[in-house]
């Protein structure tokens, strides 16, 4: 049986992978949208650094502008897949943990859910939209 510290330890690497993997998505799609206005790399990337790197170009926002202009063709659910993936990596960031010797969840209210089954809920997600989006 796991300790609380193997919990802790064990849900600290399960919110840093689906923060790191959200992170690699989003920079992505930062450069489908730079792509898309930009067509030098150089100002694709100064667009990339100083126009989306800013906080007021949320994750949703850059989905949003990926889909509007029709970036990447909505199969496979990429679309709702993206939500998805941002709806769980708002979870593991805003939720509260808690940790037992049965295992870590997290909590929001009345609702919780256990870490291990949030992160097969991510991965399954991210399966479906990283070749799609070549990572």
């Amino acid at each position: 049986m796991n300790t609380n510290k193997d919990n802790i330890n064990n849900t600290n690497n399960i919110v840093g992978k689906i923060l790191g993997l959200t992170l690699r998505i989003e920079h992505q799609l930062n450069k489908l949208i730079a792509n898309y206005f930009c067509k030098d790399a150089v100002l694709a990337n100064s667009f990339i650094k100083n126009i989306l790197g800013n906080s007021n170009f949320s994750f949703d926002f850059k989905i949003s502008v990926v889909k509007k202009f029709m970036l990447i063709e909505d199969k496979n659910n990429f679309y709702a897949n993206l939500r998805k993936i941002q709806e769980i990596r708002n979870q593991v960031a805003h939720w509260y943990q808690n940790h037992s010797e049965e295992g870590s969840v997290i909590v929001k209210g009345d609702k919780s859910k256990p870490i291990e089954q949030v992160y097969a809920k991510f991965r399954e997600r991210y399966e479906n939209v990283r070749d799609i989006l070549n990572i």
